[in-house]
């Protein structure tokens, strides 16, 4: 028998993880626009967090704040007061690229004075990224006009599209741009200003769908302006009331819509009830 001895093994020492923030943080966020006497509060003390893989809605009457808030979180709006942090980073902090490698926006208004083909315009969401060869490009173009069920007006000149396709174009856009930084990174902030305003309700369920499978896959987190109640009860996570540039309330649908909530924020009755199809959703009707 051996007389030596093996030697103690050491004790492991658990591995301490760096912690990630994959969130979207707002802390204490006030806006003003003008100045001296005409100084007008837009944005007053907004604080919420957006966790990764969450759909949220952004809602309140005409002139509450949400587009911008929705300009002040991607960085094209410099607030006052507050921060707003992007995976644990400050945006003030961030440069213009370094943005464009996290976030993709679809603002409400698209100047367009160029008749380019509406597969040129899709394409564009891929410009910030030359390292994509033409043939990923035009693979990921393919796909996007197929999931706006545009493909067939592929070589149509944009100008010469309605209003609503014209819509669906620049969402294929940003589908683009939205893959190429999950290629990259795996995860995309996606912020959307009203996209469905001139959408048929087909093409409203479509574009919501999308964005909520994206965010369901943790590929996506959401921030997305909306003015259709019910759409937002139906696609989003949790919902954001603003009026008046002020946080009436961020939670769930069925718990931030409330009938009394409601009434107090757009002036007009409304019932909430469960969803005739859906029971695990909220139907809102609004009495006139």
């Amino acid at each position: 028998m051996s007389l030596i001895q093996p030697k103690p093994k050491p004790k492991s020492q658990p591995v301490t993880q760096k912690k990630h923030i994959d969130a979207l943080q707002v802390q204490s966020l006030s806006l003003s626009l003008g100045s001296g006497r005409h100084l007008k509060p837009i944005l007053k003390n907004i604080s919420f967090d957006l966790p990764r893989g969450q759909v949220l809605g952004v809602l309140g009457p005409n002139g509450a704040g949400k587009t911008s808030l929705l300009n002040s979180l991607t960085g094209e709006c410099q607030t006052q007061h507050g921060q707003v942090c992007l995976d644990g980073q400050a945006i003030s902090e961030l440069s213009v690229q370094a943005l464009a490698s996290m976030r993709v926006v679809l603002p409400q208004q698209h100047a367009m004075s160029f008749n380019m083909h509406v597969s040129a315009i899709v394409a564009m969401g891929a410009y910030p990224f030359a390292q994509f060869s033409q043939i990923t490009v035009d693979k990921w173009v393919i796909q996007a006009l197929s999931e706006v069920e545009l493909l067939p007006l592929q070589h149509r000149g944009y100008l010469d599209l309605s209003g609503g396709e014209q819509q669906r174009v620049q969402f294929a856009r940003l589908l683009v741009q939205a893959r190429a930084i999950i290629y990259i990174t795996g995860h995309v902030y996606i912020f959307l200003d009203e996209p469905t305003a001139s959408l048929d309700p087909k093409y409203q369920t479509l574009l919501m769908r999308t964005v909520k499978s994206l965010a369901e896959a943790k590929h996506a987190t959401v921030f997305v302006v909306m003015h259709d109640l019910n759409l937002a009860a139906r696609w989003c996570d949790r919902v954001l009331l603003l009026n008046q540039g002020q946080l009436v309330v961020c939670d769930e649908p069925r718990h931030a819509l409330t009938s009394a909530r409601l009434e107090a924020v757009y002036g007009l009755p409304m019932n909430v009830m469960q969803h005739p199809h859906h029971a695990e959703y909220i139907w809102v009707v609004g009495h006139v």
